[in-house]
């Protein structure tokens, strides 16, 4: 196994799933409303078509500060369903996602977030897209779009009608990195929503977040917003030197020389360039 697998199976989430049975399979390791007591999450098989394909899955989470069940029913064309804890830990995340196939291998998942205020998981994101290829060593999604939600939509409720466009989904992006403390990891969806919106505006924002995922090792995120701050703004230098830092510790050093060579050549003041970028791209590697 590459270091970059090695890396990405330690980044990796433990998943919350069904037997091939449908038999539920708790989990006792979630603590969704941060009262710090253990919550569970069971996956049920709902309802089936006419030709006994499943169609749904019931997804219900028992939290300790709740009396009942807080119940979804999600369609699955694939009979396919996982919910798990997110990054941020009263994110539960509903996935949906493909990846038996190299060919038709896509991300699909739900991110609803606890309310505190209203006492249910409201919808905060969805995700759609194309995942990292393992076998040719990738370790960041090809594709990924990100769709935003404004009111309180339960689970399993449609949730189409409260899409938010653009601008507002911009807005919520932004809000969202400023909540995020610098030692925590910043969630990939969201990652990649701030790689997608990087403008002129908000570069120096979006640099520095990734400029701290590097810092305090949470690589992933990282490469997702500075590879794109970096194909945006090729000439901020200080973006192409904490590309290579991130694929320096990742193992993938034949990238990270030639952006090493690239800031060195792109800077005014040499003096200023810290040492290790000297040492750094005069690799071979």
């Amino acid at each position: 196994m590459s270091q970059l697998l090695k890396y990405v199976a330690t980044y990796s989430f433990a998943l919350i799933s069904c037997t091939s049975t449908g038999s539920p399979i708790d989990k006792s390791m979630n603590d969704f409303d941060g009262d710090g007591k253990i919550d569970k999450i069971e996956i049920r098989e709902e309802k089936f078509d006419q030709d006994g394909q499943l169609e749904s899955k019931q997804v219900s989470i028992n939290l300790s500060s709740q009396k009942e069940a807080l119940n979804g029913t999600f369609k699955t064309e694939t009979g396919s369903i996982t919910a798990y804890q997110g990054t941020n830990p009263d994110e539960i995340i509903i996935d949906f996602s493909n990846r038996s196939s190299r060919d038709a291998a896509e991300l699909s998942y739900l991110v609803y977030r606890w309310s505190k205020q209203q006492q249910k998981f409201c919808l905060k994101a969805s995700v759609d897209g194309i995942p990292a290829n393992q076998l040719q060593d990738e370790i960041t999604p090809r594709q990924m779009e990100v769709t935003w939600y404004s009111q309180c939509v339960s689970l399993g409720n449609d949730p189409s009608e409260h899409a938010l466009g653009p601008r507002e989904s911009s807005s919520l992006a932004l809000n969202e990195l400023s909540s995020i403390e610098k030692n925590t990891p910043i969630p990939e969806y969201l990652a990649s929503e701030l790689g997608n919106i990087v403008n002129i505006s908000n570069v120096t924002q979006i640099n520095d977040a990734g400029y701290f995922q590097e810092q305090q090792d949470f690589l992933i995120p990282a490469l997702i917003i500075l590879e794109s701050v970096h194909s945006r703004f090729p000439k901020r230098s200080v973006a192409t030197l904490n590309l290579a830092d991130t694929h320096w510790k990742l193992g993938n050093k034949s990238k990270a020389c030639a952006l090493y060579r690239e800031y060195l050549g792109g800077i005014g003041d040499k003096k200023k360039a810290p040492r290790r970028a000297y040492q750094r791209a005069k690799c071979s590697a």
